[in-house]
């Protein structure tokens, strides 16, 4: 079965977020991270998320201040979690992050 248009739920939720190195936490380790709210989800249990970074800058570059090795999601609670970036080296712009978090349906 397909689904067309709009998928929505209280359960469901989807966006994107810009991590920016100017704004953002910088540790010595070139990761920046950045935490989503999602306050009101409905649903029971902790926030469950998935997510993605869009990128121009091909695999094995160094442009605009390097390539991303890794996203991933963690400190995940009811109303919150934490996006997590690792790239190569201090990137000179921000990264957009496509997101999606579920919660259990009640």
């Amino acid at each position: 079965m397909w689904v067309e248009g709009t998928l929505s739920a209280g359960n469901i939720r989807a966006g994107r977020v810009l991590i920016d190195p100017a704004t953002d936490t910088e540790p010595v380790t070139q990761v920046w991270s950045k935490v989503v709210d999602v306050t009101g989800m409905t649903g029971t249990g902790n926030v469950r998320a998935w997510v993605t970074p869009h990128t121009t800058v091909p695999a094995g570059t160094k442009a605009g201040g390097g390539t991303v090795e890794q996203v991933t999601v963690c400190n995940e609670t009811t109303t919150q979690f934490e996006i997590r970036i690792h790239r190569t080296s201090d990137p000179e712009v921000g990264t957009w992050i496509f997101w999606f978090a579920v919660r259990d349906a009640a």
